[in-house]
Order: C-alpha cells, then sequence, then structure tokens
C-alpha cells in the first residue's frame, strides 16, 4: 500500500511553521504568502485565513498571492494538498493562479490529480473548481480524457503528439495519472476544454453583484449547457437591475435530467441555503405559508415562512419541486407573492 513518505520528490511539499504561534498573531507583521501557506498546513479554517488576508490591502495580496515559497510552490499548492476547497476557491478569488507550476514545471492541475494516488482524496471537486477559475485541461494529456468514458490507457497511441502544455508528463507522470485520473475528473477536463470561461470582466461584474460563483455553475450540472448558460445570464442581469420582485425560473424535463441538482447548485454557488417544499404533499395554501393569524398553531409560521423570517437580510432561493402537481388553489396563493416580491 501507498504511503505519504513515498511521494515522489515533485509532489512534496516543504515543511513551514507559522511565524507566530496562531494565525491572529501574524495579523501585525507584512503580509506573506508562507505565512498563508504555513496556516493551511497547521490546519486554519478558511474564515481565519480570510481574516487575515482582509487585513492588508487587497492589491497587495493579490499581487503576492501567487508569489512561490522558498522557488518552489505557491501557497495555492498547500491548499490543493489538504483538498480544502473553500480555502482553494478563496485564494483563487484573491488572484492565485491556477495554473501555476512547480520548479519542475508540473502543472497545479496534475499535481493535484496525483496526490490521490498516496492521499486517497476525492478531488473531483477540487479539479472542477481549478478549472472553472481558468486552468487548461490541455495541461494534462488529451488522450487521457478526449474520450472521457474510456480507460486513459485504452486511448493511448505512440504516435499522440503532447499539446505543448503538457510536454512536462514524461512517461512516470502519465502512468500516474492514467491510474489517478477516474472517471468524473476525465468528463471535467473534457467539459473544460469545450465550455467557453467568463472573461476576467464577466467575473468582475459578478464580483460587484455579490455572486462571482454563479459563473462556475457548468462545472456543477451534467450537460444542460444551453440552460445553464440562460440561469446565470438571467441571475446577472437580476442583480443588476436590483429588481425587488423575486426571481421566478421554471425548470420542465423528465426525472433525472438535473431540476433539482441545479436548484441546489444555485443555492450552494450563491452562498445561501436552500428552502426545498415538495409541493405534490401540499394540500392548501396555509400547509405552505401556515395558519392565518387567530387560528390554531399560527405562531408556528411555516417552513416556507420560517426560512423567509431566518433569512431576512440574505439572498433566498427557493425551490417549489413537483410544482406541476399542485392543486389550482395553491398555485393562485403564489401569485400576489410572486408578482409582488
Amino acid at each position: 500500500m501507498s504511503s505519504a513518505s513515498q511521494q515522489p520528490l515533485f509532489l512534496k511539499l516543504e515543511a513551514l511553521i507559522l511565524p507566530r504561534v496562531t494565525l491572529s498573531e501574524c495579523h501585525s507583521l507584512f503580509f506573506s504568502p508562507q505565512t498563508v501557506a504555513a496556516a493551511i498546513l497547521k490546519g486554519c479554517s478558511k474564515a481565519e485565513i480570510q481574516t487575515y488576508l482582509q487585513n492588508y490591502d487587497r492589491s497587495l495580496v493579490e499581487r503576492q498571492i501567487s508569489d512561490t515559497i522558498l522557488d518552489r510552490h505557491s501557497a495555492l499548492f498547500y491548499a490543493a494538498r489538504r483538498n480544502a476547497i473553500d480555502i482553494m476557491e478563496l485564494l483563487l478569488e484573491y488572484g492565485a493562479d491556477p495554473e501555476a507550476r512547480d520548479p519542475m514545471n508540473v502543472p497545479l492541475l496534475a499535481t493535484t490529480i496525483m496526490w490521490t494516488k498516496w492521499t486517497y482524496k476525492n478531488v473531483d471537486k477540487s479539479v472542477a473548481l481549478l478549472l472553472s477559475y481558468g486552468a487548461s485541461p490541455y495541461c494534462i494529456p488529451k488522450y487521457i480524457w478526449s474520450v472521457y468514458i474510456k480507460m486513459p490507457a485504452e486511448c493511448y497511441s505512440k504516435d499522440d503528439s503532447l499539446h505543448p502544455m503538457a510536454n512536462w508528463a514524461k512517461k512516470y507522470h502519465r502512468v500516474v495519472l492514467e491510474e489517478t485520473a477516474n472517471l468524473s475528473i476525465r468528463y471535467h477536463l473534457n467539459r473544460a476544454s469545450l465550455t467557453k470561461l467568463a472573461s476576467k470582466r464577466q467575473r468582475q461584474v459578478a464580483r460587484l453583484l455579490g455572486c462571482p460563483r454563479i459563473l462556475h455553475l457548468p462545472f456543477h450540472i451534467v450537460g444542460q449547457d444551453h440552460t445553464l448558460e440562460i440561469v446565470m445570464n438571467k441571475i446577472l442581469a437580476y442583480d443588476a437591475m436590483n429588481r425587488k420582485r423575486p426571481l421566478v425560473l421554471t425548470f420542465a424535463g423528465l426525472s433525472g435530467h438535473g431540476k433539482t441538482e441545479l436548484a441546489t447548485s444555485l443555492g450552494f454557488l450563491l452562498d445561501t441555503d436552500i428552502c426545498n417544499v415538495d409541493m405534490s404533499k401540499i394540500i392548501t395554501p396555509w400547509e405552505l405559508f401556515g395558519p392565518a393569524a387567530g387560528f390554531d398553531r399560527s405562531d408556528g409560521g411555516s417552513p416556507l415562512n420560517n426560512y423567509f423570517v431566518s433569512h431576512a437580510d440574505k439572498r433566498r432561493v427557493v425551490f417549489l419541486d413537483e410544482f406541476d402537481k399542485t392543486r389550482q388553489e395553491v398555485r393562485q396563493s403564489l401569485l400576489t407573492i410572486l408578482d409582488s416580491g
């Protein structure tokens, strides 16, 4: 059985120590990517690292966050090694380079995949995250993912020429990648080669509107490219116009097409909890909105009302599942709310 100590040299990271006992005690020092990397190694949370980053001018952090530590790896490598997706996303939002390479020219994306041979961690989401922020799938030999449904070894041909971005991959690299690039990873790589990434301007606009992660939607849903583009554009346009009425999106299709998964992903990418209401079980408007004042249990409200109260100052996502099975009187009760907000 493989162990961490058996990792090849090019996959090993430097051992780092915080300059102070805790990360919070480092706030008085100059900003240092090495401190960030040491904090990640120490097991600090996203909140702790975010507080540290916010202590400095953002433009300064963005200029230095991709700097290599001891001329070897950037801080993003340490977050990827820990498979800390939330910290990876935080660093990427601060401008960390998703296409960073180590001193031996091995790309972060490839390193993230190959580490799994020794860590046994599922890095599917980490790979999708790096791709959504602009890491090129072409830094991985194309035969590994071009026909993603097949095992890479079946697609390999000695006559295939490597893409210039994948010239770093020697035989022993390719052997490890063939072993560690599972079906989900191969799908994400193939999908990224066909997906037009958001421009820097689009990312800036989405960040200003408070929903930068919505641009990563194509990397959370299998297929449905046209639908995902419409949904992203609708949400961005809605936020840009600062409308008070709720945005209503209707998803129709057979079971298994991803309607529920899409709604759930929207909640995650918009940084809010989602309220999922099974409309097939709602018989009367009272079950949806709770009894009117003066009636029994009116003080208890309903799951939907309680959700709105607890998220009064936040973005809200409500998924009305099986809406087509709802009674007419229940649908009518929603019209006023959907029209006026």
